[in-house]
């Protein structure tokens, strides 16, 4: 991995402690990674491996938020005013629990790239 990619670009949080990595996991999305390759990363773990997970769209938006949103959030369990902070605390502790680092780009969410979104169907429908 190129040294600039930790500099070039903008991060909403980081922890890195290695300078080359094993594995480096894309993530679309906070928790997809832990969710779906947990097993995997937990072998290449205690094989001794680095592990990274960098997760594209975790930047934190801002309200207001649209009633769809809203929603989301609700189904969260999350504060409207820092809706994102539930999600990022869990991912932290996933984090903390597979003994990994992690990488969280500043890129936002489709739910908060695209104000007009109004119900599931618009959301995948693209």
């Amino acid at each position: 991995m190129g040294p600039d990619l930790f500099s070039k670009y903008a991060y909403s949080e980081k922890v890195l402690t290695h300078t080359d990595y094993d594995y480096i996991y894309i993530s679309p999305h906070l928790d997809d990674v832990p969710l779906s390759c947990s097993g995997t990363i937990v072998r290449q773990k205690a094989q001794g491996l680095n592990v990274l997970i960098a997760t594209v769209f975790a930047g934190d938006p801002e309200p207001p938020f649209s009633p769809f949103v809203q929603a989301f959030h609700r189904a969260w369990q999350a504060a409207e005013t820092t809706p994102y902070q539930v999600r990022k605390a869990e991912e932290r502790e996933a984090m903390a629990i597979l003994a990994i680092d992690f990488a969280w780009f500043d890129w936002q969410e489709i739910l908060y790239r695209d104000s007009k979104l109004a119900d599931v169907i618009e959301l995948f429908s693209g």
